[in-house]
This record gives C-alpha cells, sequence and structure tokens, in this order.
C-alpha cells in the first residue's frame, strides 16, 4: 500500500549562537549612537513538508520524504540624521529516506509508529546590513554609506531524524499525520560569499549553525 502526504508545521532549531551574534551586531551600532531595535530570535521556523511511504511489510513502511523551513528577521532605525537596516535569515531544505515500524494496535482508527531516517540537509544562512548617515555641512546635507554589506552562506551535510507519530484514519482513503522529530543537523562554521561596500570575497562564519532541534507537524494524506 502506498500513501502520499502533506504537512506544516514548526521547526524548533538550536541557533542561540546565531541569536547571541545578531544581538551583538545590535550593540554595537547602539554602542555608536544607532538606536537599531534588537532582532526577534530565529530558533523557530515554519515548515513545509512532503511524504511517501510504501508499506513493505504489515509493520513495516518505507518512506521518501522533503522538508523546508525558514525563518527571517529584520531591524530598523530611522532618524533624519541616520538610518540602517539589517536582516537575517536561516533555513534548511532536507531530503531523506526512512524506514518505520508500526505498532499492531492501532486504538480509535490511529496507527502508531516510530521512524528512523536518514538524508542529506542543505543548511542556509543570509545577511544584510545597509545604513546612511546624514551630516549639515553648510548650508547642505551630506549622506555617507555607513554600512552596505552581504553574506551568503551554503552547508550540505547528512544527517539523521528519528520520529514518532501516528495516522488517523478521518474517512478513507483519507487520514491525518501527526508527527514529532528529533534532527541531528549541526553544520559548524559555514563559508559563503561576505560582500562590503561593493567588495566580495570568501569568508568562514565565526559562529556555529545547528539546525539539530524538534519539527512538530501536522498533515493529511491519501493511502492506496
Amino acid at each position: 500500500m502506498w500513501s502520499l502526504s502533506v504537512s506544516a508545521g514548526i521547526a524548533q532549531m538550536n541557533l542561540d549562537q546565531v541569536d547571541g551574534d545578531n544581538q551583538r551586531d545590535v550593540d554595537g551600532w547602539n554602542a555608536q549612537g544607532v538606536f537599531v531595535p534588537p532582532f526577534t530570535s530565529v530558533k523557530s521556523a515554519l515548515m513545509v513538508a512532503a511524504k511517501a511511504t510504501y508499506r513493505f511489510e504489515r509493520d513495516i513502511v518505507l518512506s521518501l520524504s522533503a522538508a523546508n523551513a525558514q525563518q527571517k528577521v529584520s531591524t530598523a532605525y530611522d532618524t533624519p540624521e541616520a538610518k540602517l537596516s539589517m536582516t537575517r535569515s536561516v533555513g534548511f531544505t532536507d531530503l531523506l529516506f526512512g524506514v518505520a515500524y508500526y505498532f499492531p494496535i492501532a486504538p480509535l482508527r490511529a496507527e502508531t509508529y516510530v521512524e528512523t531516517e536518514a538524508g542529506v540537509m542543505f543548511a542556509r544562512a543570509d545577511a544584510e546590513a545597509y545604513g546612511t548617515q546624514t551630516t549639515k555641512v553648510v548650508d547642505s546635507t551630506q549622506t555617507t554609506i555607513i554600512a552596505d554589506t552581504k553574506g551568503i552562506f551554503r552547508y550540505t551535510k547528512p544527517i539523521v531524524n528519528v520520529a514518532v507519530g501516528a495516522n488517523i484514519t478521518i474517512l478513507e482513503p483519507f487520514f491525518v499525520r501527526l508527527q514529532a522529530q528529533y534532527k541531528f543537523g549541526n553544520v559548524g562554521t559555514m563559508e559563503g560569499d561576505v560582500t562590503r561596500f561593493g567588495e566580495k570575497r570568501r569568508e568562514e562564519t565565526t559562529i556555529e549553525f545547528n539546525y539539530s532541534g524538534f519539527l512538530f507537524t501536522l498533515g493529511v494524506g491519501i493511502a492506496f
């Protein structure tokens, strides 16, 4: 028996170092008199997923799945004297092969299972800042660019997920899928292209990106 399902949910990632680095950027500008507000956290991201399964035996199910999560935060400061906008974005795309064990007892038309998945994660992180300062010179004003930076970082890494879930039949052949996963996806530092005032160079981040964490999804599917 085959099934197809689509889901949406939340990825709760261990990106404390990213939040800390974002706050240091804010503190640095505040110390210069550019009182930009703090970023919100990037640790939680909306996620969408799709999954195809094949019931190899009554209690053994094979699967192929894909998931994508993205979180983008921004902050800005805007006065006649200075303007600054900063954005930070993190996300991942996962492609996974899984093997699940379905428990024999299915109360209330719900099939519960445990699953292990292995595959590859395409991690990404982007940062951008642009700011200007306006000063009065005699009877005119002069605008100076004080920030013009863009960083694009990418990393591909093998990953493993473990999951528990349940398929609840609503009206055959349709079902609802509930799933909770833990993802092992610490990529460490990332290398990417950084452009400052038009000059591009290859750089490595000074912090680690840990995409490990819990993934919670709710979806609908069809069995055939």
